[in-house]
């Protein structure tokens, strides 16, 4: 919808409030596209999304236990789609790089053990990706960036 493409574009300007307030119209479409099409990937897929842009905006405003809670809510989801069959290289390639993003909030906000956790897991996931295509670039640095920061974080502990 309308909405969700202006709670990404917000989301990308660090633009908190009006991300949510966009997140928040969209979703109220996504509950009536839900009733229609109950568990479809298309709806699913789009509440993901908004997850996304409120992870991102709140990440990029510095609030911490919110991005991390929008990307739990994000690993939901995308739990639920995989055990409904949704296909498995879309599913690797939204879980890796959540699970990086949700390691980076974990740094942030001082939870460390957490963080390596969650970057482990972002790279065996990269792994799983690697084996099924080559990585793109950002993927590539993606994962570069957490081999390089994971035993820093392991240090801290």
């Amino acid at each position: 919808s309308i909405h969700q493409r202006l709670a990404s574009a917000h989301a990308k300007m660090s633009d908190l409030p009006a991300t949510l307030e966009e997140a928040a119209k969209a979703e109220t479409y996504l509950a009536q596209a839900e009733q229609l099409s109950p568990g479809s990937f298309r709806v699913t897929s789009a509440r993901q999304t908004l997850f996304q842009n409120r992870a991102e905006a709140y990440a990029r405003n510095k609030m911490w236990k919110e991005a991390i809670a929008a990307n739990q809510a994000i690993a939901g989801i995308l739990l639920d789609m995989k055990q409904r069959g949704a296909p498995t290289q879309s599913y690797l390639d939204d879980y890796a790089a959540m699970l990086r993003s949700l390691a980076l909030c974990y740094v942030a906000d001082g939870q460390i053990q957490a963080a390596v956790r969650a970057g482990e897991s972002a790279l065996e996931a990269f792994g799983q990706v690697a084996a099924a295509r080559a990585l793109s670039e950002d993927e590539m640095q993606a994962r570069d960036d957490l081999t390089s920061k994971l035993p820093e974080w392991r240090a801290r502990l």
